[in-house]
């Protein structure tokens, strides 16, 4: 059992630098080394997370059939492949569809490692901050790194890529040895309950509606960054810098949230970080402020958003559509995502990089009406997993 949490936290930690490298520099590879347009940059990020909601709704639909264990598998199989892609890929569209295929597969990984720190029982909150501290490092390592790679030429962007896809390959293989039926990663017991998984989801609504507009501006806005920073004169490398900031501090204080949203409920801390949000995006918009953009956008609120969120969902369903409820969860993630850049995309294109805080904004303030209408006119239920040890 202690193998498997160690590969479910070595992988997430593998996950989040995979993310924030392809993320960050995917849509200045596309338009400095494969010569592609505003609209195709924005899709070598938009495809992939597009592949995540269908990937993930997928696998995380089949995760009592197939196993927590064999997800997991399949997802850094899939991240393996995501590696040579990007190695490989000679034309911008090619890179972009390499990226959406292999996406597929790799979504699986973050349903299972979801679904295993909701399932276990005990303090859930605390195992879902224990699950964003590896990420954080994952986070940190490629932030600071991954600017200084992109700049050793062509290929320091995809050889990034393709070493990291290696090592997830490696730990697939290791994971794979030392196989754990019983422990964290078997299948879920059967429920006598004969509802079908989807309207078992269906309270979900509460939490994913918000959670999709804010993250259609914050990963939107992120996946563009590089090109706001040049657009403010910056350097393209504090893309990385500010996210490694954020990171950090979100990673000491990460461990707190967890106790915080296990005593309150994963709501409470949904609503706080959606306020912060708003408060950074529109100071972003408003200040026209090179120093007020690297600043704002360092604050540590994406752990928190991750925690707060994943808390909430697991909070409505029962125990055993946990699986089924975070590929659900991390599908629209995915999707919200690619409307995001999407929108950014046409944004830049029709407006300039200057949309961009403003596009954000705009939805995250979506997010909090939507939340606060849920809660005005949503069902008053307790929450059953609140204080449980």
């Amino acid at each position: 059992m202690r193998t498997a949490w160690f590969g479910l936290l070595a992988a997430s930690g593998l996950e989040a630098f995979f993310l924030l490298v392809m993320a960050a520099y995917a849509p200045l590879y596309v338009m400095e080394r494969l010569h592609g347009s505003y609209f195709v940059a924005s899709q070598s990020v938009a495809w992939p997370y597009l592949a995540t909601f269908l990937g993930s709704n997928l696998w995380g639909a089949q995760s009592r059939r197939l196993g927590l264990d064999r997800l997991v598998l399949i997802g850094l199989v899939g991240y393996f492949g995501l590696g040579l892609v990007a190695l490989l890929a000679r034309t911008a569209w090619t890179l972009v569809a390499g990226l959406g295929l292999l996406t597929c597969l790799s979504s699986a990984l973050a349903p299972a490692a979801m679904a295993a720190m909701t399932r276990a029982g005990g303090a859930m909150g605390n195992r879902l901050a224990l699950r964003v501290r590896w990420q954080s490092v994952g986070w940190i390592v490629s932030g600071v790194s991954a600017g200084y790679l992109y700049g050793l030429g062509r290929y320091g962007w995809p050889l990034t890529l393709a070493l990291s896809g290696t090592l997830a390959l490696l730990l697939a293989a290791v994971l794979a040895a030392r196989h754990d039926r019983d422990g964290v990663l078997a299948r879920s017991p059967r429920s006598p309950s004969q509802t079908s998984t989807w309207r078992g989801l269906m309270p979900l609504l509460v939490v994913v509606v918000p959670v999709f507009l804010v993250t259609a501006g914050n990963e939107g806005f992120f996946a563009s960054f590089s090109l706001y920073l040049r657009y403010i004169r910056l350097p393209i490398a504090w893309v990385g810098w500010s996210a490694a900031i954020s990171t950090g501090v979100g990673a000491l204080s990460v461990g707190w949230v967890g106790r915080f949203a296990d005593r309150t409920g994963g709501r409470a801390v949904l609503g706080y970080v959606l306020i912060g949000y708003a408060v950074m995006y529109s100071a972003i918009a408003v200040s026209h402020s090179a120093v007020v953009a690297v600043l704002a956008f360092s604050l540590p609120l994406y752990p928190f958003l991750m925690v707060g969120s994943q808390r909430a969902a697991a909070e409505r369903v029962a125990l055993h559509h946990h699986g089924a409820a975070m590929g659900f969860v991390n599908g629209l993630a995915g999707l919200a995502t690619a409307v995001g850049i999407s929108i950014m995309g046409l944004g830049d294109t029709r407006f300039g990089p200057a949309f961009e805080p403003w596009g954000a904004t705009i939805l995250v303030l979506l997010a909090i009406a939507a939340l606060a209408l849920f809660a005005v006119l949503g069902p008053r239920t307790e929450d059953p997993l609140r204080n449980t040890s």
